[in-house]
């Protein structure tokens, strides 16, 4: 947040992608929460959300929600070929 927050303030154009999941609450204002000015986008696309759900399959749960992610990024054409895509993923 604090980094999309700076990298905007710098003159680029920022959106955060986020997966719509159980754990995003709707009521707080992410902005609010961090203390950070609203100088950016957040875009939330569906996941599938089984990561939480259970610690046995703790790693296939990862990789399957990573990739849902990844495909719904992709189908709904928010990354495009001149944009630089940062994140805390693989």
């Amino acid at each position: 947040m604090k980094m999309c927050e700076q990298l905007s303030i710098l003159g680029a154009d920022v959106k955060l992608v986020i997966p719509n999941k159980k754990n995003n609450e709707e009521e707080e204002n992410p902005f609010l929460y961090y203390g950070i000015k609203p100088v950016f986008e957040i875009i939330k696309i569906d996941s599938v959300d089984l990561l939480g759900s259970s610690i046995k399959f703790g790693k296939l749960f990862y990789w399957i929600d990573l990739f849902s992610f990844v495909k719904n990024l992709i189908f709904r054409r928010i990354v495009k070929q001149s944009d630089v895509v940062y994140t805390r993923d693989f």
